[in-house]
């Protein structure tokens, strides 16, 4: 009995606890604070700075780029660019690498395969008789172990 009578005295202080008020909280104005920069203080006319500006000026000019070798626009080069953007423009199809010879084994045998894809007549896997040889192979094993076996 004892243990029915603190049970219900758990509950009440249960009940209790729950009815507490939660504590007010007072609001403290926030006064804006100095930004510390990290690190030591940098010195505008050092040459590094002074590089670093110039870098950032022609950035928003559009006038930074690449300082490699220059493009020699007369070059053989640059007339083949030229005339292979032409033929772009024009519609026509660039290949690249070597050309193929039609007349070669390799491409002679692969418009063979080519041909007989098409027709339905070219065949992928094993030749046809393979699983039967195995078959007949098996079962004359078989038949050996059988005659082993009346022998004894």
């Amino acid at each position: 009995m004892k243990n029915s009578k603190s049970k219900s005295a758990v509950k009440e202080n249960v009940n209790v606890e729950a009815t507490v008020e939660a504590p007010k909280v007072n609001i403290v104005k926030q006064i804006p604070m100095k930004k510390a920069s990290p690190g030591r203080p940098v010195n505008k006319n050092s040459v590094r700075q002074i590089r670093l500006a110039d870098i950032a000026e022609r950035k928003e000019n559009g006038t930074f780029g690449r300082t490699g070798r220059p493009i020699n626009p007369n070059s053989v080069n640059q007339a083949k660019v030229r005339a292979t953007a032409e033929r772009v423009a024009n519609g026509e199809v660039i290949t690249r690498g070597r050309p193929i010879d039609k007349t070669s084994a390799r491409q002679v045998f692969l418009d063979d395969i080519a041909e007989r894809k098409a027709n339905g007549t070219y065949k992928l896997g094993r030749p046809a008789g393979t699983k039967n040889k195995v078959v007949e192979i098996v079962e004359e094993a078989d038949m050996i172990e059988m005659s082993e076996q009346t022998v004894d």
